[in-house]
């Protein structure tokens, strides 16, 4: 897909490179940079190799790198190196991500745990992002950008460690939006946060200033959690199973909401998560449908609402961001959410809430 046309919704593989500078032929740099960084023939090389340069990626995070970059005229062979880093720290959570959520396909591959089990991945992760650290440390003023990269390593990793104690016991319905946000804001928003205070930095943007870009870009990768969300429940990714969330009791912004409008979804919900494991894979697949069409019914419009509000947040701390940022990211919630919002897919439509829950117990 080309990245002139999808703003980086799709994969990263890109037929036409297009001109020097533009958005597809910068994504193809930075495949070629990762397959250089992760690249090698020793077993360790070739796990991480096969996540990294998968053709199911987005490169969302190194597309943000690219325009914000071109916004503050940094040279574009620094934005890439800078992209390259993100999307590397993002490769190894996922790596470390796929073990804790025993994942078996990603981008549409098997995990590098189901083929190779945890301990190897978790070494994968660990090799990717030492390559990530060790990338950031060679380009001008890379000392002060580690430190940097890792504030946001341990807000991902305390973020993580909520998210699986919510697994084991979960909040109460009160409170499972808001620990569900702060999850969300402390993995996929910080990451995105990073693109700005990086590409900041290299620009040489005064401290306030960086801040407040930061800030606002993880609205932006809040934004991106919720279309993610969304697409888990509808099916849209077709690297990973419809209602992978569910199946492993992650919070899910989209089931949240539609558990907190009907009760009896609320609690088909639980007899799903208690039964799941002791049931035959095609009985739980078909329980599992039925309740992602549920949801979707009950709390899709919600989700997308959000993500508009997410993205709105984010304007308005710098002219750079609403002339190269924003407009991506509204591009990249209307584009990804267009299948649900035309209703007809999913029996009923979409709805404001009214109770409209399945059996899934049998």
């Amino acid at each position: 897909m080309n990245y002139d046309d999808s703003m980086a919704v799709g994969t990263t593989t890109v037929a036409d490179p297009g001109p020097p500078g533009s958005p597809s032929s910068f994504i193809n740099g930075v495949q070629d940079r990762l397959a250089a960084v992760v690249g090698g023939e020793a077993r360790l090389e070739r796990g991480a190799a096969r996540l990294m340069l998968a053709s199911g990626a987005k490169r969302a995070r190194a597309q943000v790198c690219r325009s914000l970059a071109a916004a503050f005229d940094v040279r574009p062979e620094l934005a890439r190196e800078l992209a390259v880093v993100v999307e590397l720290i993002h490769g190894a959570s996922l790596l470390h991500d796929d073990v804790v959520d025993h994942s078996d396909r990603r981008r549409g591959l098997p995990t590098v745990n189901a083929t190779d089990g945890n301990a190897f991945a978790v070494l994968c992760g660990d090799l990717v992002l030492a390559k990530a650290l060790s990338l950031l440390a060679s380009v001008p003023g890379g000392a002060v950008m580690v430190a940097d990269a890792l504030d946001v390593i341990e807000r991902m990793t305390r973020a993580a460690v909520i998210e699986v104690e919510v697994r084991l016991v979960l909040p109460p319905p009160d409170q499972a939006v808001a620990v569900w946000r702060d999850m969300a804001i402390g993995k996929t928003g910080a990451l995105f946060g990073l693109c700005a205070t990086l590409v900041a930095r290299a620009a040489g943007v005064d401290a306030a200033e960086r801040d407040s870009m930061r800030q606002s870009l993880e609205s932006v990768g809040l934004a991106f959690q919720l279309v993610d969300d969304l697409a888990d429940v509808t099916g849209a990714d077709p690297g990973k199973p419809r209602g992978q969330d569910l199946r492993e009791h992650a919070l899910n912004h989209t089931v949240l909401q539609a558990m907190a409008v009907d009760d009896e979804l609320a609690g088909d919900v639980a007899c799903f998560w208690q039964a799941h494991g002791h049931q035959d894979v095609l009985v739980v697949d078909d329980a599992c449908n039925s309740l992602c069409d549920a949801v979707v019914r009950l709390g899709a419009r919600r989700t997308i609402d959000e993500a508009r509000m997410a993205v709105q947040d984010g304007a308005g701390s710098h002219v750079a961001l609403e002339r190269e940022v924003l407009p991506w990211a509204r591009h990249f919630v209307e584009a990804s959410t267009r299948h649900v919002q035309a209703h007809g897919q999913w029996p009923g439509g979409l709805d404001e809430g009214q109770p409209a829950s399945v059996n899934t117990a049998s």
